[in-house]
């Protein structure tokens, strides 16, 4: 089984320590969440990973493979795909072809063969759409298929990114807050997806979240950071438990 090892990880800019020696391992066929308060360093730590920033020292693994510093686009073809806080999509462009684009890392026809419409880049335009067409059907996008994302809920939205991030049958998906801004009904949907993706589809599954009611129903192991490091790991109720999650992050919510 393959795993994404981070060990030692800084992040520094300027003076300021980002994250500070922060490691873990996420392993397929499981969920690990990243829980903390804003400005804990989360989100740093998810961009070290998936190349969008070199980290200032510390090393991540993908297999045996060291995936320190390469470039997103690399990484991205090596198995790891992420979602992001802030909805990233082709607003004017439909659905599926929001989703095919997921299919990039698959790619191997040349600009020429593309040019000349070449039988080799035909067949590839094919199989994009049909593992997107799997994907809409997968998350039951199919009545949504050919609209434009700009009409779209933000539920639908945040399902699309979702749709395009599988499209690249990933080995690993990183999913920055899935939940934000979803219903009650939206949610738990979402929560059902991601059981399924990772107990039955192989995928192993890092996500920052701060709805606990998700990350209790589909965690698997939970780390808490605060300021940049971590305060704690372990399961959903011992992280929930720990008196310095408690104090720093989830006081308002216990009571």
């Amino acid at each position: 089984m393959m795993k994404l090892r981070v060990a030692g990880l800084k992040q520094y800019f300027g003076g300021l320590k980002a994250v500070d020696t922060v490691s873990l391992d996420a392993k397929q066929s499981e969920i690990l969440a990243i829980i903390g308060p804003n400005g804990a360093g989360k989100t740093t730590v998810i961009n070290a990973i998936t190349g969008l920033r070199k980290p200032t020292a510390g090393t991540v693994w993908l297999g045996d493979k060291t995936i320190t510093g390469l470039a997103a686009n690399r990484i991205a073809e090596l198995g790891i795909a992420r979602t992001f806080q802030n909805i990233e999509l082709f607003e004017h462009a439909s659905v599926l072809d929001n989703i095919q684009l997921g299919f990039y890392r698959h790619r191997k026809v040349t600009l020429c063969a593309e040019l000349f419409n070449l039988p080799s880049a035909r067949a590839e335009a094919v199989n994009a759409r049909l593992a997107a067409e799997k994907i809409l059907h997968y998350l039951d996008l199919v009545s949504w298929r050919d609209k434009a994302v700009s009409g779209l809920s933000y539920g639908i939205r945040k399902q699309v990114e979702l749709g395009r991030a599988l499209c690249s049958a990933p080995s690993f998906l990183i999913l920055d807050e899935p939940a934000s801004g979803l219903t009650r009904e939206e949610t738990l949907d979402l929560g059902y997806f991601l059981r399924d993706l990772a107990k039955n589809r192989g995928i192993g599954i890092l996500m920052i979240e701060h709805d606990m009611g998700l990350v209790s129903r589909v965690a698997d192991h939970v780390i808490a950071m605060n300021e940049g490091r971590i305060l704690a790991k372990g399961s959903a109720p011992e992280v929930q438990s720990n008196a310095d999650v408690i104090e720093c992050y989830l006081g308002s919510e216990m009571v």
